[in-house]
C-alpha cells in the first residue's frame, strides 16, 4: 500500500507538480504537447480527399496510438489527483468526481470520448468527428496564458452572460422599431420582427452586409443610431475579458512575487501582512541576457529583487555575481544617493521584481520589520564592501 502511495505521488509530480521534479515534468509536458499537435495535424490532413484515401491506414494508426496515450494520461490524472493537498479533492471518491468536472478535466474527457463513442455506435456520426478537433484545447493545460484566459472566461461568466442578454434586448427593441418603420415600404425584406432581427444583428455588429437596408428617412436615422450603439454594445464583452485578463495577470504576478520574497533569507521573518504589502507594489520585469540595467552615474530609481537569472555588478574590487533571491539597490536608496556607483548587467535571461523609489520609501516608513531587514542587509554589504 505504501509503495502504491509513493507511485501515486510520483505520478502526480510528473503530471501536475513542476516544483518537485522540474526537468522530468517539463519533458512529460513537451511529449504530451507533441502528441496533441500530431493528433490534430493528422485529423486536419485526413479531411483532404486525396490524402484521406492514400494515407487512411497511417491516420487511423495515429488516431489509435494518440487516443491510447490521451486515455492513459486521463486515467493517471484522475487516479493521482487526490495528492493535491491544496485543493478540496483529497477524498478518494468525491475528490476525484470534483476533479473530473473541472474545465481542464472535461477537455481531457472530450478529447477521448468521440473515439470510443464512434466505436460503440452502429452508425457514423459526423459531429463526433468534428468534436475531435477539441483536442487542440488540451494545449491550454500546458500554456499559462491560455489557462489564464479560460480562468478569466469562467470568472467573468456572469458579466459576459449579462452583456449578451443586453445585446439581445437591444437587438429585439431596435429590430421591432425598424419593422414598424420599414414594413410598409419593404414588406418582403422587413416581413416580420424575426426578419428584421437579421438586419438588427448585422447592423449592431457593424458588419452590415447590405442585403437589407432601410429606405425611409426615419429608418435611416434609426439605422445610424443602431450602428453607433453597436460599437459600444458589442465592445462590452471585449472590455470585460480585457479587465478580467488584467486582473488575472496581476493576481498571478502577486502570487509569484510573494513566493519569491518569502524565500529571501533577509525577508523570511517578515509578517505575512508585510509580504503582501510589498508584493502589492512590485512590478515584474523580464530582461534578456547582457542587458544593462543601469550605468554608473545613473539616478538610483528602484530597489530590485532577482526572481530568476543572474546579474553582474561591476565594483572597484572586482565583479560580483548576484543570483536568484539576491537583492540590490537598497544602499543607494537608504543613503539617498543621486548617482549609482556601479554598472549592473544581466548575465542571463532575468526576471527582476522592481520596487520604485517612492514605493520603497513608503514601505520603509510603514513596515518596521521590512525597514529592519533592509537595514541589516545594507549593513552586511557595507561590511563586505559590496
Amino acid at each position: 500500500m505504501q509503495k502504491l502511495s509513493k507511485l501515486r505521488r510520483l505520478t502526480y509530480d510528473l503530471l501536475e507538480n513542476p516544483l518537485r521534479i522540474r526537468l522530468v515534468h517539463h519533458l512529460v509536458d513537451v511529449f504530451l504537447i507533441l502528441i496533441i499537435i500530431t493528433n490534430v495535424t493528422a485529423l486536419i490532413l485526413s479531411t483532404l480527399p486525396e490524402w484521406g484515401r492514400r494515407y487512411e491506414q497511417v491516420f487511423t494508426a495515429i488516431e489509435i496510438v494518440t487516443v491510447a496515450i490521451f486515455t492513459f494520461e486521463y486515467v493517471l490524472r484522475v487516479w493521482c489527483c487526490v495528492e493535491n493537498r491544496q485543493a478540496n479533492i483529497t477524498h478518494p471518491l468525491k475528490g476525484r468526481l470534483r476533479y473530473m468536472v473541472r474545465p481542464l478535466s472535461l477537455i481531457d474527457l472530450l478529447a477521448i470520448l468521440p473515439f470510443y463513442l464512434q466505436a460503440i455506435l452502429p452508425f457514423d456520426l459526423f459531429a463526433l468527428r468534428l468534436i475531435r478537433l477539441l483536442r487542440v484545447l488540451k494545449i491550454t493545460r500546458f500554456s499559462p496564458a491560455l489557462s489564464s484566459l479560460l480562468a478569466v472566461i469562467y470568472g467573468e461568466r456572469f458579466n459576459l452572460i449579462s452583456s449578451v442578454i443586453l445585446m439581445v434586448i437591444f437587438a429585439l427593441i431596435l429590430s421591432s422599431l425598424m419593422y414598424w418603420i420599414e414594413n410598409p415600404v419593404q414588406p418582403e425584406k422587413f416581413a416580420s420582427i424575426p426578419h428584421s432581427l437579421w438586419w438588427g444583428i448585422v447592423t449592431l455588429s457593424t458588419v452590415g452586409y447590405g442585403d437589407v437596408v432601410p429606405l425611409t428617412p426615419l429608418g435611416k436615422m434609426l439605422g445610424s443610431v443602431v450602428i453607433l450603439t453597436g460599437v459600444g454594445i458589442f465592445a462590452l464583452p471585449t472590455a470585460i475579458l480585457a479587465a478580467g485578463f488584467l486582473h488575472e495577470l496581476q493576481k498571478r504576478n502577486f502570487v509569484t512575487s510573494i513566493t519569491i520574497i518569502g524565500k529571501i533569507p533577509a525577508f523570511r521573518k517578515l509578517q505575512t501582512s508585510s509580504l503582501a504589502e510589498i508584493a502589492s507594489v512590485i512590478v515584474p520585469q523580464h530582461y534578456p541576457a547582457r542587458f544593462v540595467i543601469s550605468h554608473r552615474g545613473d539616478y538610483p530609481a528602484a530597489f530590485f529583487i532577482i526572481g530568476k537569472g543572474r546579474v553582474l555588478v561591476n565594483l572597484e574590487k572586482g565583479d560580483v555575481i548576484l543570483q536568484e533571491g539576491d537583492c540590490f539597490g537598497e544602499r543607494a536608496l537608504l543613503e539617498n544617493r543621486h548617482e549609482r556607483e556601479t554598472n549592473i548587467t544581466t548575465e542571463s535571461e532575468t526576471l527582476l521584481l522592481r520596487i520604485e523609489r517612492e514605493d520603497f520609501e513608503k514601505l520603509l516608513q510603514k513596515l518596521s520589520d521590512f525597514r529592519e531587514a533592509v537595514e541589516k542587509m545594507a549593513a552586511h554589504r557595507q561590511r563586505q564592501k559590496l
